[in-house]
């Protein structure tokens, strides 16, 4: 993986061609409005966009409180 931070708005922390097996890739055409949910852990990407259009998402996550991460321990939900 190549560990690069936010640069100019954009993104880049990326995952090698040579870190994928093109065996398991999985290509989802989906029309337009639709929803793909997926867990974070999954290795995800877009096509280029070819449109000159602006394309949009929405990305919402959840975080469950652990019992073994510090950073949980005052999580609201906990009370």
């Amino acid at each position: 993986m190549i560990n690069k931070a936010l640069l100019n708005g954009e993104f880049i922390y990326r995952i090698s061609d040579e870190d994928i097996n093109n065996d398991d890739v999985v290509v989802c055409t989906v029309k337009r409005g639709t929803a793909i949910f997926f867990p974070d852990t999954l290795v995800h990407g877009s096509t280029s966009n070819i449109a000159q259009k602006d394309r949009y998402t929405l990305i919402s996550t959840y975080h469950a409180p652990a019992n073994d991460e510090k950073f949980d321990f005052d999580f609201p939900a906990r009370e």
